[in-house]
């Protein structure tokens, strides 16, 4: 790929090192900010969300992703990238990204240790800079109002879930940077839809665009939400609110559900945004699931507990068992509603087995 047999650059760049990881910022101006080095293009800019990417090698989807990125609709968002130890050419592909990109970029990473994406997830959250975050995949494209949608449906103690259209391989092989500029995924391009009535190409209905906001939800009356981790956005606080993301999770799949699980214990709602913020998955070999992934997550679903032992704090198992930390005390979420979420009492699990069947 051109752009990774260009020289390295000589940027302006700084490295923290937080416990064994490190956050990498590029800029022609940088400067030290609350003890996180921020990307800066003239003015600080007010961020509005960080979009987070979790990626792990795959540096020909990741440019597909932030190529995506250069045509948002609505501009006031930094990129945060969690490398879950890539190699050396992710590094040099971000730095030479981020000398022309559009949008400020933080690059966080760690040692390849296996799969660590919970910790390096937490690390990004940690690292980034506004008070909205949203969450996408190192292999799905957005769509230019991608963005714009998780900022304008945006709630108080509300988590936007999303889907995506899936790619077939063939298409996903053959797209380029220049095809996702010029706009070739946007609509139902002729081959897409040839993909899908051949098979090949999956959830096409995703990609339907809807202004009408009352129609997306008679659309979706009868869907339950779910938290998919390609595609969702919430407040940062809440997330911290959860203690963030279980790091037990050491193997593939799983993860995001857990998360959702969490968050609805802790009284937040879940709701779509479907065919609004729009994505497409490029295509890749399924990967299996393990009998630890799997047991982590119907642990969390039987009988979920907001709050993760292992996640941005390390705390004990004692200090999970309620459901108001620091944070839910001072607010005004209800302490008897809130025990009762968080109590085991035969009542409430017996109706979220109910509810789950």
């Amino acid at each position: 790929m051109a752009i990774l047999a260009a020289r390295k650059l000589k940027h302006n760049i700084q490295i923290t090192q937080p416990s064994r990881s490190y956050i990498l910022s590029l800029s022609a101006t940088a400067r030290e900010h609350n003890g996180v080095l921020r990307r800066l293009r003239g003015e600080c800019m007010d961020f509005k969300a960080s979009v987070v990417i979790a990626v792990y090698n795959g540096v020909r989807e990741l440019e597909l992703v932030l190529t995506g990125f250069r045509r948002q609709s609505r501009r006031e968002f930094e990129v945060v990238i969690a490398d879950d130890g890539s190699g050396p050419e992710m590094r040099a592909f971000v730095e030479l990204f981020a000398r022309d990109s559009p949008f400020p970029m933080q690059y966080v990473s760690q040692p390849d240790d296996g799969f660590r994406k919970c910790r390096i997830l937490n690390e990004a959250v940690r690292a980034s800079s506004a008070p909205y975050l949203i969450f996408i995949d190192a292999d799905c494209i957005p769509h230019p109002n991608f963005v714009q949608a998780h900022l304008e449906q945006r709630v108080p103690r509300t988590v936007l879930c999303g889907r995506r259209v899936n790619l077939s391989p063939g298409m996903s092989r053959a797209l380029t940077p220049q095809d996702v500029l010029a706009g070739k995924l946007d609509g139902f391009p002729p081959r897409l839809v040839l993909d899908a009535l051949l098979g090949r190409a999956g959830h096409l209905e995703e990609g339907l665009e809807i202004q009408n906001q009352g129609l997306r939800r008679w659309l979706h009356r009868r869907a339950e939400p779910v938290l998919f981790g390609c595609n969702y956005s919430l407040e940062k606080t809440l997330l911290e609110e959860v203690n963030g993301f279980n790091e037990d999770f050491v193997d593939y799949w799983g993860e995001d559900m857990e998360l959702g699980y969490r968050l609805r214990a802790a009284g937040a709602e879940l709701r779509w945004v479907r065919h609004s913020a729009i994505q497409y998955h490029l295509y890749h070999a399924p990967r299996a699931k393990t009998a630890r992934s799997c047991e982590l997550l119907e642990r969390a679903r039987i009988a979920p507990r907001p709050i993760c032992s292992n996640g941005l704090r390390r705390l004990e198992i004692k200090d999970t068992e309620s459901a108001i930390g620091p944070t839910l005390s001072e607010s005004a979420f209800p302490k008897e509603l809130a025990d009762y979420l968080v109590a085991d009492n035969p009542r409430l699990v017996e109706l979220r087995r109910r509810k789950l069947r």
